[in-house]
């Protein structure tokens, strides 16, 4: 039963659902701006962890600032594409720029670690509406048929964001200070906030359905317990304690239970029929494969980058500027063909195999490389990034319903958020392993005369590739760090080999020429409102 029809079965006179062109270009850029607050904001803290914790007096809660944010959003991601479903992406997607702002503030003014904590918390929670809401919406106003470019430049800011996030929380900290990153978030959400009151009048008729709030603590409880093991695991405490096996096994009891509570729940969290759609599913694998490979290239090329070539914090995240370039031309240029020819299934195959490319190619650097040599393999990894990432999210919303826009959009960006999580608690399990062997065989090559330096090598001196201990000590620190990474870009490659495999499997369907929301020019529309409509014969729109 489409809204319409529900709004007229409960006695409501159904309204056509339209808007004019103007309104769709300012319904988007609110959402994009929207967008690229909230998706710099989840990175922009990495760079300054150290001197929040100095300045706070708070390193052994150092890494939940980015820990509580990460939870937060990943927690409320589905729920809001459920209720935006429900209720509109209006409304949900107001109180998650709300909600973000609310954090940002209350980090900014935190006199300690504790209340920063909570305050990125609060602003993972307005995250998890804002960064899936917003391609829903552009799901709501444009026809999967003209979709393409929209998202291709949705996917363009989220990797710009992405990558912007540790370059401008270098370079603010080094200006500023840290609590700077997030008064300057703070204009740009009170801008998007007021151009989304304003401008953003979807229409929409909600459907009245009972909340699945079981589901919604069993997927809650299960997906924390199981972050926080790949968080905390290999890091914080080995793999095979009591602490991190006892937390995955919570995490399957309690996603056991989700299953089977979403099963029987008459209006389910995440329906577990959508992924009967062959389509659904395999994008599903995708997103998940795709946010892997590229944190490994946000996390461990800038980690290259201080370890072998010697570059600071701040400078090192620069390396990652070809690959946010790569990432935007491709996307956009992808997004355009898509939406000009019709047909995504070339793009989201040769998508993982350029990007497993790109891997590879990082995977030869060595420790005489140079920042050029770094770039332009990162440039390859970025375009692959960007051919797919945003087109399997349009070929997942064109293979649903309308009323499970919300749903499948949150789910995709939930399985992205996921992918690079568990990316990253493997590899960096590997890597930190991996060094100490690999600086051990390096270190056996040290004349005699400078072995009494080994002794004080410790992670501080392996981040800034030994600067201050003598040459040899260095090379071997270089040689070392540059061995275990070609090691790391190597076993990241079947991520895309995952990803390739299930862009494989997606099936070619016609994009849909319909939206939730027809555009109608705005001429046509100042007519139609000095018509007189017969509310019983009101044009209908699915959604």
């Amino acid at each position: 039963m489409t809204d319409h029809a529900a709004a007229a079965a409960d006695g409501d006179a159904p309204t056509p659902l339209t808007i004019t062109s103007r309104q769709r270009v300012l319904i988007l850029v609110g959402t994009l701006i929207g967008m690229l607050v909230a998706a710099v904001s989840q990175t922009i803290v990495t760079t300054v962890l150290p001197s929040i914790a100095k300045d706070l007096n708070g390193f052994d809660l150092m890494t939940w600032v980015f820990t509580g944010a990460m939870l937060a959003n990943a927690i409320s991601t589905p729920l809001f594409g459920k209720l935006s479903d429900l209720y509109g992406r209006r409304r949900l997607y107001i109180l998650g720029v709300s909600t973000f702002v609310a954090g940002t503030l209350v980090c900014a003014l935190a006199g300690d670690m504790t209340v920063l904590i909570v305050g990125r918390v609060v602003q993972g929670v307005g995250m998890g509406a804002i960064i899936p809401l917003a391609m829903a919406i552009i799901a709501d106003v444009v026809p999967a048929n003209e979709r393409g470019k929209w998202q291709g430049i949705m996917g363009a800011v989220f990797g710009l964001a992405t990558v912007l996030g540790p370059l401008m929380g270098g370079w603010i900290n080094d200006a500023f200070g840290w609590r700077w990153t997030f008064w300057m978030v703070l204009p740009l959400g009170a801008v998007a906030l007021a151009l989304i009151i304003t401008q953003m009048h979807i229409p929409f008729h909600p459907r009245r359905a009972k909340i699945d709030w079981l589901g919604a603590l069993t997927f809650g409880l299960g997906l924390s317990a199981l972050l926080l093991a790949l968080s905390e695991g290999g890091r914080d405490h080995p793999w095979d304690s009591a602490r991190i096996l006892g937390l995955f096994a919570a995490a399957a009891i309690a996603l056991v239970a989700f299953v089977l509570v979403e099963l029987r729940a008459s209006e389910p969290l995440i329906p577990m029929h959508l992924f009967r759609d062959r389509n659904v599913w395999t994008t599903t694998v995708a997103s998940f494969a795709i946010g892997g490979g590229m944190y490994v290239g946000v996390y461990f090329v800038p980690q290259f980058m201080q370890t072998v070539a010697g570059l600071s914090s701040s400078d090192s995240g620069e390396a990652l500027v070809p690959l946010m370039l790569g990432l935007i031309i491709t996307s956009v240029g992808s997004g355009i063909a898509v939406s000009r020819t019709g047909r995504y299934r070339g793009m989201i195959i040769a998508g993982p195999v350029i990007g497993a490319l790109g891997l590879w190619l990082l995977a030869q650097l060595g420790p005489d490389s140079t920042i050029l040599d770094t770039a332009w393999r990162c440039a390859v990894l970025g375009g692959g990034l960007g051919l797919v990432m945003q087109n399997v999210m349009l070929v997942a919303q064109n293979a649903v319903e309308f009323r499970f826009t919300g749903v499948v959009t949150s789910l995709l960006t939930l399985a992205r958020t996921l992918g690079g999580t568990v990316c990253v608690a493997i590899l960096g399990t590997v890597f930190a392993t991996r060094l100490a062997d690999d600086l051990q065989d390096e270190f056996a090559r040290v004349p005699a005369a400078d072995a009494g330096a080994i002794a004080s090598v410790d992670s501080d001196s392996i981040l800034s590739a030994g600067k201050g201990l003598p040459a040899s000590v260095q090379d071997a620190i270089r040689s070392a760090a540059a061995e275990t990474l070609t090691h790391v870009f190597l076993i990241s490659i079947p991520f895309l080999v995952l990803a390739l495999v299930a862009a494989l499997l997606v099936r070619r369907d016609e994009l849909s020429t319909e939206s939730a929301i027809s555009v109608v020019d705005e001429l046509e529309h100042e007519l139609a409102d000095m018509v007189p409509t017969d509310p019983d014969h009101a044009p209908t729109h699915p959604h």
